[in-house]
């Protein structure tokens, strides 16, 4: 694997979360609050939210790799607990694992989006993710690991022998269309100094 400063360049290979809410239970954004999730170099795995409420904080981990966010200075406190104001959104990174969460507050349902309850300290907890395989790359592009300093595409590698046999065999048919113009125009350079 690619790699430069100790981060990877090159990873995940297009992996996606399942947008199945029975197999990704975190999904349900009615009533866990979570808006949209982003990966970047996020492996395929099953991720399990331990979420306890009341110590705002949310750890994620796949069983190898585990990460906990310390939230409580984004949450708004109500009589019941910490909880995302309402209309707005935090974001929280989980940077080691290579997935980006956005966890909105409480809001009517609006067109076609659904109302939510919003996100509170606890709602993720026993709740997964899961990350499904997929074809593709993740290019670190900027100075940090995380969503922002990357970008995901499904671009393939290229069949080099193919590719240098095509432009080989381009090659050879220019030069042959120069050749047989070049001796064209002799010849006709040598009938002309007849007359």
């Amino acid at each position: 694997m690619t790699s430069y400063n100790i981060t990877s360049l090159l990873t995940g290979f297009g992996n996606a979360v399942s947008s199945d809410v029975t197999v990704s239970t975190a999904l349900a954004s009615p009533t866990t609050g979570l808006i949209t999730t982003q990966i970047s170099g996020a492996q395929t795995a099953t991720y399990l939210f331990a979420d306890t409420a009341g110590d705002r904080s949310i750890t994620l981990g796949n069983g190898t790799v585990t990460q906990t966010l310390a939230i409580g200075a984004a949450l708004d406190t109500d009589a019941v607990g910490g909880v995302v104001a309402s209309g707005s959104s935090i974001l929280a990174n989980f940077d080691r694992l290579g997935i980006q969460l956005q966890l909105g507050g409480q809001k009517p349902a609006e067109g076609i989006n659904p109302a939510t309850d919003g996100y509170r300290d606890g709602d993720l907890n026993g709740l997964v993710l899961e990350i499904e395989s997929g074809t593709g790359a993740t290019f670190q592009v900027g100075p940090d690991n995380g969503a922002v300093h990357s970008i995901e595409t499904t671009i393939r590698d290229a069949d080099v022998a193919r590719e240098l046999s095509a432009l080989a065999r381009s090659q050879i048919l220019n030069q042959t269309g120069l050749s047989v113009f070049a001796q064209a125009n002799v010849q006709a350079a040598g009938v002309l100094s007849l007359l």
